[in-house]
């Protein structure tokens, strides 16, 4: 690929940019999800938090399970966004 048809953060241009929000307020969390995601920056997709699109909200995470959990802050920031 050409430099020249790279923007700065790396993505070919011309491709439509995809974010995908990240539910994660932690900053590790956040960075460890990114970098195992991150082939994907090449496909015009960008990880975003919460506090990125100006969400601040605590999602009580009262599921029993951790995929009941991501359900829960799934429908929640769907419904934000």
């Amino acid at each position: 690929m050409n430099k020249s048809n790279v923007n700065r953060k790396g993505k070919p241009e011309g491709l439509p940019v995809m974010k995908i929000l990240i539910a994660t307020k932690n900053p590790g969390k956040f960075e460890e999800i990114v970098s195992g995601l991150a082939s994907l920056c090449a496909l015009g997709v960008e990880f975003v938090r919460p506090s990125d699109l100006g969400i601040d909200d605590e999602v009580e995470e009262h599921g029993s399970t951790h995929g009941e959990n991501a359900v829960l802050k799934a429908r929640h920031f769907f419904e934000k966004t």
